[in-house]
């Protein structure tokens, strides 16, 4: 019982986490924010808001100034509102300030020399200049694909995107995947920010493991098998099930004239 307490207190004591869960954008008068909202952009401090006090206004390069006594924290105010350009926005990008600071340190690798084995075989993608990705470039890459995504969503709805306050979101983001504080999915460190998410728009690779039925395999043969393909050619594993046992998929030819009717 002592132990709980003590983590309730000492849970109090971090509000970004609570801050996490609070959106980055403004919603008009007659439309309230959801109860429930996922977007990891971080508003203003509790503790700062009890004190009637607010930290200075940060710009992208004063890299997470203000930051609390641990690295992994951040304090925002209410920052203006971004306006995106006429015609096409630029696309989000962490500064690079902020980047060079994580150039010299060294990646905490588990394992022994493992886990960067495992990390450059699978993870670390080949860049234009035909070399390797560093770590700290694949989780630039990372949160530049995630934040950019936000950053288009809110666009194309109107809601208002806040540049600064997303800037210090990223940084703690990136600070936390760099030294392994919680680490994406492996489909998500290969594929987001790529040509796959940021070109092409195929989400899809983001996803560790797909499920496809075959219940309808006699009306629609190809249409598993057609997802299958498309899901493995961006390394989603497949599942499936055996709901269409039996049925008639085609007609074939065996020999010379004969014919036969395939079943699964």
């Amino acid at each position: 019982h002592r132990r709980h307490r003590r983590h309730r207190r000492h849970r109090r004591h971090h509000p970004h986490e609570d801050e996490l869960e609070k959106i980055a954008y403004n919603f008009p008068p007659s439309h309230p924010p959801p109860p429930h909202s996922s977007s990891p952009l971080p508003s203003s401090s509790p503790s700062s808001a009890r004190k009637g006090s607010s930290s200075p206004t940060p710009t992208p390069d004063q890299d997470m100034k203000g930051a609390t006594s641990s690295p992994f924290q951040t304090t925002a105010t209410q920052l203006p509102f971004y306006t995106p350009p006429a015609g096409k926005s630029q696309p989000f990008r962490l500064t690079k300030g902020f980047i060079d600071k994580f150039k010299v340190k060294q990646p905490p690798f588990g394992f022994g020399v493992l886990g960067e084995l495992v990390y450059r075989r699978t993870y670390s993608r080949v860049k234009t200049d035909g070399t390797n990705e560093q770590w700290f470039e694949t989780v630039e890459r990372v949160v530049n694909g995630t934040y950019n995504m936000q950053k288009r969503w809110i666009e194309q709805h109107g809601l208002g995107w806040n540049a600064n306050k997303a800037q210090l979101s990223a940084q703690d983001m990136y600070a936390r995947i760099f030294e392994m504080k919680f680490l994406p999915p492996g489909r998500g460190l290969w594929a987001m920010g790529s040509a796959l998410t940021e070109q092409k728009g195929l989400y899809a690779a983001l996803n560790n493991c797909a499920f496809v039925s075959t219940e309808n395999l006699k009306e629609a043969p190809s249409k598993p098998f057609v997802f299958l393909m498309d899901a493995a050619m961006l390394g989603v594993g497949v599942g499936f099930d055996p709901r269409g046992g039996g049925s008639a998929v085609g007609t074939g030819t065996q020999g010379v004239g004969g014919k036969h009717v395939a079943t699964v």
